[in-house]
């Protein structure tokens, strides 16, 4: 006899899984007219795009310093012109919403706007078209990088500008929507344009876009004159600066390898692979370490290869200022965060002692993985403040915590929730706030 079982699925909490490489890196630099204005990927230093990359460029030369170290990961090449980086199809904003006509570009400084596409009534229009038209806004003959329609476009109504910005900015400002975890600017040595990278790598961090920039001194430089103040001038979390005694393109090597190296492994154990003309003396060997700046020598034999001396960021605090460690705290933070985006988690997690259970269940899941490979030695505490007005029995409620609990519930908001876990046998903890939809 044939039995028939009906199953019925909901798919309202199916989400698609956020991915995150921990050694993709990015290299920004010129590459020559064949790939001039391209974002492209290479997974090997082989193939059409790598050969359309000028040969002596500095973008080629750190693509192949890149893949020259052990392990190294995917690369993704931005090539942005000498002058300008063009960034095509920008929405910019604020969205049309039927009673605003000036809109303005995410990106800055912006040197000129090429286009301005408006869809309207099922109509694409390149302006000037259709009655359309529209006057960038200008400070002193500056663009601004805003600009206003001569009349108020309808609600639903879509915006696309191609326009031209200072060719560092675009192309960093091109890396956010990709999957990189390390990025440099090729072969640069310019002050200003590398603090543009650390302000980059800070704004990514708190877009969750995490990454960190290698910045290096010109070869065989020390820390005199001008460059006493780098540490400072590029201080940050996600920053590192490099001394060398190398013709090579350092930052990028050096990435190369961190690409290819465990985000809980302190890279001073691996080699980075150059041509070393010279060594640094035990005195600025010093200078250096008591600045964080990361120096590649030889240590105690040439046998070993070029080594760093420490390995640290330029971060001013003292609990983020080893690379293993910053690169461990972000991959967490990025697994915590991804765990509670799922709709599972901040679309049912109710105001119980049972929906606080199951949160920091999904808490504990999101850090099982990196205790399995050793990456953290474990969690230590989770801690929701609102929690402890929960377990309390109604009838022992202050009317403080019942205020503080309505208030909870009304905005939907688990504020300064605690996390602690131990990475090398010290802990680490960090405080989010969930909004529960």
């Amino acid at each position: 006899m044939t039995q028939f079982i009906h199953v019925q699925l909901t798919t309202t909490a199916l989400w698609q899984p956020p991915h995150r490489s921990i050694g993709n890196a990015c290299l920004i630099g010129e590459g020559g007219s064949s790939v001039e204005n391209t974002i492209f990927w290479l997974t090997r230093p082989d193939g059409a795009q790598y050969n359309m990359i000028t040969a002596g460029s500095e973008l080629k030369e750190a693509v192949d310093m890149h893949f020259k170290q052990r392990n190294s990961q995917n690369v993704l090449c931005i090539a942005p012109s000498r002058n300008a980086f063009r960034v095509t199809g920008e929405t910019p904003r604020p969205i049309p919403n039927g009673t605003v006509r000036n809109f303005y570009l995410p990106a800055s400084p912006v040197q000129s706007i090429e286009s301005v596409i408006l869809y309207t009534g099922g109509t694409y229009y390149d302006l000037p078209a259709g009655g359309w038209t529209y006057t960038p806004t200008q400070v002193a003959g500056q663009y601004t990088g805003g600009f206003a329609l001569n009349q108020i476009p309808p609600r639903g109504s879509r915006l696309f500008v191609d326009y031209n910005v200072d060719p560092i900015p675009g192309a960093l400002k091109a890396s956010m929507s990709y999957d990189v975890q390390l990025i440099a600017l090729c072969n640069n040595t310019t002050l200003t344009e590398l603090q543009q990278l650390a302000d980059h790598c800070d704004l990514a961090f708190r877009s969750t876009r995490f990454r960190m920039g290698t910045a290096m001194l010109p070869e065989g430089q020390t820390l005199v004159g001008e460059y006493r103040d780098w540490p400072n001038q590029l201080s940050s979390d996600n920053m590192m600066l490099i001394a060398h005694n190398s013709g090579d393109d350092v930052a990028a090597a050096w990435n190369g390898m961190l690409s290819g190296t465990r985000v809980h492994d302190d890279p001073i154990l691996s080699n980075v692979i150059i041509d070393r003309n010279n060594d640094f003396s035990d005195n600025d060997v010093i200078q250096f370490d008591n600045s964080q700046v990361v120096a590649l020598g030889k240590q105690y034999s040439n046998e070993l290869g070029t080594r760093a001396f420490e390995s640290y960021t330029l971060s001013p605090v003292s609990s983020r200022r080893y690379i293993d460690t910053v690169r461990t705290y972000q991959d967490i933070i990025w697994r915590l965060i991804s765990t509670l985006d799922s709709p599972n988690v901040i679309g049912k997690v109710s105001y119980t002692k049972a929906g606080m259970s199951l949160l920091k269940s999904y808490i504990r899941a999101a850090y099982q993985t990196p205790i399995d490979i050793g990456e953290i030695v474990g969690l230590r505490g989770i801690e929701i403040p609102i929690e402890r007005i929960i377990r309390t029995p109604w009838g022992s409620r202050n009317s403080v915590q019942q205020l503080q609990l309505q208030a909870a519930k009304a905005n939907r908001i688990l504020e300064n929730i605690s996390v602690t876990y131990e990475q090398h046998a010290y802990p680490h903890h960090f405080y989010i706030s969930l909004e529960v939809l």
